[in-house]
């Protein structure tokens, strides 16, 4: 199967996934990044200080880089992720999770509808997460602690 002027699959999905663009917090801002104004976060992986490389170098930066890319993708499954429920009727509810006095900005991520899920990506250690929701109380769990390769 041959895709574009590539003859190998992964190599147009190699091309799909590099992003060759260093976004700073006031860039996000001045774009409009929805990432941003969703609180999302965002990875960009620079696979060189080139930014267009030739067409015969893409197999091997492949060689060289893709356990890697594969492991950091595996990776970004581990954390803290759950559901968060009205504790009367079990129906989902929309919540903030926010992991207290870890990063300097943007440390939470919202549970959403229709589940109420969530997932936080976070490196091992010990944590005091805050869920709060409007019309709710906030509860916060002391001394939640994660490993690496697990999820919580």
């Amino acid at each position: 199967m041959k895709l574009g002027i590539f003859s190998r699959p992964w190599l147009q999905i190699l091309i799909v996934g590099i992003v060759l663009f260093i976004a700073t917090d006031q860039a996000m801002r001045l774009t409009g990044n929805p990432n941003y104004f969703h609180h999302c976060r965002e990875f960009t992986l620079e696979i060189s200080g080139q930014k267009l490389l030739p067409a015969g170098q893409l197999e091997n930066f492949w060689e060289y880089q893709h356990r890697s890319m594969l492991n950091y993708m595996e990776q970004v499954l581990y954390g803290v992720r759950g559901l968060v429920t009205n504790k009367v009727n079990g129906n989902p509810v929309p919540a903030k999770v926010l992991v207290e006095n870890h990063d300097l900005d943007e440390s939470f991520v919202f549970a959403t509808l229709p589940e109420g899920n969530y997932h936080r990506p976070i490196k091992s250690g010990t944590y005091d997460m805050t869920f709060s929701s409007f019309g709710y109380y906030a509860r916060t769990f002391e001394n939640v602690t994660t490993e690496d390769m697990e999820t919580l």
